[in-house]
């Protein structure tokens, strides 16, 4: 593994990033409240985004790389175009935000901790989720679009898309779940626990197929390989690598920085990028 290469990205703490898949860009977001584009792999700041008031946490793309979501502690979701950074859309009393595989909903979270679900053709009268717990962190979706799993401060939260359903809570982690997300061929789900731990997931009939201690504390955000093998963990002073399904431990990056946070992996496998609290942005040619 070669790098890191080191971004002096956001002056403050580096929250988020994300690869495009067709515009061969890195994103990035911090506690400044700007979003940066950065060539891939040249690494050179492309644009900017501005508009937000404060940091900006989250990031999702649709595929293809139209739009861009981006959620801020401003509490906004703002749709911007993508590259051209045009600001698109405007969603109050939203702090979070994800793209269905097939970019026709957008789920957020709002400040009052409910989850809505938008049709991206008007952005308007989302429908929203009963009330799941104190607080909701993540979202995902399954890339057959059947499943929106949700990560909060109980349980993993599964509801049905297609019956427009809430499905029993899958019952695991304690404290709280920092991150979900689906393998790009939907076979596995795979959640961190704030109590320092990996479960992984069979999506078709939803047994647990691992349950993995996990070294260090952290956010606990996670990257998966865009082959479904591998998945990146971001903990403090630490990225490790783990093999899916069978969880084992392959791989940990010691980093000289305690708060670690949001990790993207190229759409070609070829790059890992990290988000730090030291307002770098760190990549990895893997």
């Amino acid at each position: 593994m070669k790098g890191p290469i080191v971004l002096d990205a956001h002056g403050k703490h580096a929250q988020s990033v994300q690869f495009s898949e067709v515009h061969n860009q890195l994103i990035s977001s911090g506690m400044d409240a700007k979003i940066h584009l950065w060539s891939v792999p040249g690494f050179s700041l492309t644009t900017s985004f501005t508009g937000h008031a404060n940091s900006v946490n989250t990031l999702s793309l649709t595929a293809g790389d139209e739009r861009l979501a981006s959620g801020s502690s401003d509490q906004t979701v703002r749709v911007w175009s993508f590259p051209e950074g045009q600001l698109l859309h405007t969603l109050d009393k939203q702090v979070n935000a994800c793209y269905s595989p097939d970019g026709l909903m957008l789920a957020t979270i709002g400040s009052n901790g409910r989850v809505s679900l938008w049709d991206t053709a008007e952005y308007n009268s989302p429908s929203m989720l009963p009330k799941l717990d104190k607080r909701v962190f993540k979202l995902a979706f399954s890339p057959d679009h059947t499943w929106l799993v949700i990560g909060g401060t109980g349980a993993i939260h599964r509801y049905n898309l297609l019956s427009d359903s809430l499905e029993p809570a899958l019952e695991r982690h304690q404290h709280a779940i920092p991150d979900v997300a689906f393998t790009p061929d939907g076979q596995f789900m795979l959640a961190t626990g704030a109590e320092c731990a990996l479960s992984i997931w069979n999506a078709a009939d939803w047994t647990e197929l691992r349950h993995i201690p996990l070294p260090a504390k952290g956010v606990l955000q996670t990257a998966i390989s865009p082959d479904g093998e591998t998945l990146f963990i971001s903990m403090d002073n630490l990225i490790c690598g783990y093999t899916i399904p069978n969880g084992e431990h392959i791989l940990d990056i010691p980093l000289a920085i305690k708060g670690v946070y949001g990790l993207g992996v190229s759409p070609d496998g070829a790059w890992l990028a990290n988000a730090g609290a030291d307002g770098n942005v760190r990549i990895w040619e893997l």
